[in-house]
């Protein structure tokens, strides 16, 4: 929604691909980044995970006003079966735009307090201009991967009112949820139309299109993993000071419940992406084709 995100035309020096504004000097000296952050791998992370933090609320946002319109419930893309379960999603309805909206100002509110409000401006339009999984659809989006239960709390001691790829899913005020090991998280729903790009007909180009995508996804499902898995071990402590003070306002559980649902959404698509892909090429997980029997 490109409300949402606050857009307005503007050109751009950086493609926010290869090339990215540097930080302001004072967010430098302030140590609101790290000297590491702003050479050339740490402006490519950091704008990689903030486009996807924005991207997948972006998706949210579309999944719960598409569930609004269709009158299904957007985690579970069901519709309720009793008045109590028609009123807890009215409610959920009602607060969840403005919460993803909320989030959505305050991501662009601390990029621009790390970079300025010309590379921000910049950086909404990328944002803006970037695919978004599933956008038209309420189940794949990262709110709605997870097959939340829809029984009354009379059937269920508990029953988890967001999915996994929501923060609050992992905090006390919500469901209290302990994060999955990265075994347990299930590949994402998915259409070769996520993928984002046309594959060419020629079936060797095509075949060699597909190859240096499982190539790229592999290794983005890899550093997903390394990084789930530290934010788990490590928890605030393997934070930058960015996230814990800008990008979450000092809220350090938010910031750690908020990364942890972000990177569980990354390997949900990741594992989708990555399988799909195999299929297509041929190759197995260790590179080489399946052994015919």
């Amino acid at each position: 929604m490109n409300v949402a995100v606050g857009v307005r035309p503007v050109e751009s020096p950086w493609d926010f691909r290869s090339t990215f504004p540097s930080p302001r000097p004072d967010a430098l000296e302030a140590g609101v980044l790290a000297p590491e952050d702003a050479d050339d791998d740490g402006l490519r992370s950091i704008h990689e995970e903030h486009a996807r933090q924005c991207v997948a609320l972006l998706c949210d946002l579309d999944a719960v006003e598409t569930a609004t319109r269709a009158g299904i419930d957007p985690r579970t893309n069901k519709s309720p079966r009793t008045e109590k379960q028609r009123a807890r999603l009215q409610e959920f309805l009602r607060q969840e735009p403005v919460r993803l909206k909320r989030e959505l100002v305050e991501a662009m509110d601390a990029y621009a307090n790390a970079f300025g409000d010309v590379a921000a401006d910049a950086f909404r339009a990328f944002i803006a201009s970037c695919p978004r999984t599933g956008a038209a659809e309420a189940t794949p989006c990262p709110t709605s991967t997870s097959e939340c239960p829809e029984a009354d709390a009379a059937t269920v001691s508990k029953p988890h009112q967001y999915g996994p790829g929501h923060p609050w899913h992992y905090l006390a005020e919500g469901d209290g949820a302990a994060p999955p090991a990265v075994e347990e998280i299930e590949a994402a729903p998915f259409k070769p139309e996520h993928l984002g790009v046309k594959l060419p007909k020629n079936p060797q180009k095509r075949q060699a299109m597909l190859r240096k995508m499982l190539a790229d996804q592999r290794r983005q499902l890899e550093q997903d993993t390394e990084r789930y898995q530290d934010v788990l071990e490590r928890g605030v402590e393997a934070l930058s000071r960015y996230d814990r003070e800008i990008a979450y306002g000092g809220n350090d559980h938010l910031a750690v419940a908020s990364t942890i649902a972000f990177k569980h959404s990354h390997i949900a698509y990741a594992k989708a992406r990555v399988a799909w892909l195999e299929s297509q090429t041929g190759l197995s997980a260790s590179g080489v084709p399946p052994t015919k029997t």
